[in-house]
């Protein structure tokens, strides 16, 4: 089954991640997942034998937690949690302490305050 990213939202001190996807009929799914791997507004995501493959590459994910897609309850996701990213502010992280990712999702630079 192939899916299409939509929107992104990370949780930094947890290093969870969630992306809405929607499927070829307009199935609209929260999937939740951990890892280093990031998917991005856009990607295709492809399930196949239990084989994850994004934009054509077989990927490595974590899925936890798949759930319908709420406009209301994502909503209530998308208030301020302590992600420079989820912002768009990608200059700078400031966040260094609180953020278990090792990369950021958004490509942003994570620097030590002293």
């Amino acid at each position: 089954m192939e899916w299409k990213v939509t929107d992104v939202l990370v949780f930094p001190r947890s290093k969870t991640c969630l992306a809405v996807c929607v499927s070829l009929k307009s199935l609209k799914l929260v999937l939740w997942y951990h890892g280093d791997y990031f998917l991005n507004t856009g990607s295709v995501l492809e399930i196949d034998n239990n084989e994850y493959i994004v934009n054509g590459r077989q990927q490595e994910l974590d899925i936890f937690k798949i759930t319908p897609f709420m406009p209301e309850q994502w909503h209530q996701y998308l208030k301020p949690h302590g992600c420079s990213g989820m912002t768009k502010s990608t200059e700078k992280c400031m966040h260094i302490k609180k953020c278990a990712f090792i990369l950021c999702p958004f490509g942003t630079r994570k620097y030590l305050t002293i």
